[in-house]
């Protein structure tokens, strides 16, 4: 099976520069558990994946902000300097493509929109741009057993219902009944949002990636 793997939006939570290391590593684990509940809705609720990439995003910054003082500690570090930031396939690069790098600063998010098939596996890498050598961000590790997931009898039978619900309020007299409708199902049918958090200790940086993957 080919999949369709889509990367949607990249934002640093913290960039790589000037970051007291010890500091973040005793807030490291409220950052890994944003990363394992990153499929859990701020209600609790446990869901297959996100509707819309700002759900995922603030899904995670839920979970990042439970720690007490931990958002404050985040804005006293004073960041005061952006990433320059690019993304690997394997050796090629493929955003930005019309320059080395972006710059991203903290809280910023990147609308990346890279979009591409692959057969079983694949790994995406996030580099910082750098005049003497360049540094590793992170890695996104996806493979093809996540659009399947999407694509079994229990998962249709959980969209029909959801579809069943959302339209359940609107009349059948409304003049603009079927725009309605196909808007809602549009918006269920498509493919969920899902999160990665990434934690550098030895750069000192945060990002969380918000990606889909479909079947091709």
């Amino acid at each position: 099976m080919t999949a369709t793997l889509t990367l949607h939006t990249v934002k640093c939570e913290l960039p790589t520069s000037g970051v007291d290391t010890d500091l973040l590593k005793t807030i490291g684990g409220y950052v890994d558990q944003a990363s394992s509940v990153a499929k859990v809705l701020p209600n609790g609720k446990v869901v297959g994946g996100y509707l819309t990439v700002g759900e995922a995003l603030e899904g995670v910054q839920k979970t990042l902000k439970k720690a007490e003082g931990l958002a404050g500690t985040l804005v006293s570090l004073g960041q005061k300097f952006p990433d320059q930031l690019y993304i690997k396939r394997g050796d090629e690069k493929i955003f930005p493509m019309d320059s080395k790098y972006v710059n991203i600063s903290k809280g910023q998010d990147i609308q990346t929109n890279i979009s591409f098939n692959f057969d079983n596996e694949v790994k995406l890498t996030l580099w910082e741009w750098d005049v003497m050598s360049d540094d590793l961000i992170g890695e996104l590790v996806v493979t093809e057993d996540l659009a399947l997931q999407e694509d079994t009898p229990e998962e249709k039978t959980k969209q029909r219902k959801a579809i069943k619900e959302a339209t359940a309020n609107i009349p059948e007299d409304d003049p603009n009944y079927e725009e309605k409708v196909d808007k809602i199902r549009r918006d269920l049918m498509k493919p969920k949002m899902n999160t990665k958090v990434i934690k550098n200790d030895s750069e000192g940086c945060i990002y969380t990636l918000v990606y889909s993957v479909s079947k091709a």
